[in-house]
């Protein structure tokens, strides 16, 4: 579930900036990273479930005969996760750089965003 939860946390924000930024790049950069989100995260399930043939190899190490794959998948699909992470990050700071805001409001909205990213 922890696998499915993340692109599913990450979409919710997305769609959260879809309808709050209204800059023409902004909303186009969520579409394209809703979609990239949505597609890695289908690939990490299909990857979980089909980790071992049968699944149940992946528990119980009395099974013979069971195909199991190596971890070095996992470390593809975290990295994956930690990229999207800082794009989702990237996406509203060029939107809050621009508003007509007074600077200390400006870094402030920043300071905001950044410990949403941690």
């Amino acid at each position: 579930m922890y696998g499915l939860s993340l692109p599913l946390c990450k979409c919710s924000i997305l769609l959260l900036y879809i309808r709050v930024l209204r800059f023409q790049y902004a909303y186009w950069a969520c579409w394209i990273m809703l979609g990239a989100t949505v597609v890695y995260g289908l690939f990490a399930l299909a990857a979980a479930f089909t980790q071992c043939i049968p699944l149940q190899a992946l528990w119980d190490p009395t099974i013979t005969g069971a195909a199991c794959h190596d971890t070095n998948w996992m470390y593809g699909i975290i990295a994956a996760h930690i990229a999207s992470d800082f794009l989702v990050f990237m996406i509203p700071l060029p939107v809050v750089a621009r508003m007509r805001l007074p600077l200390r409001q400006r870094i402030e909205m920043i300071i905001i965003f950044a410990l949403g990213f941690l």
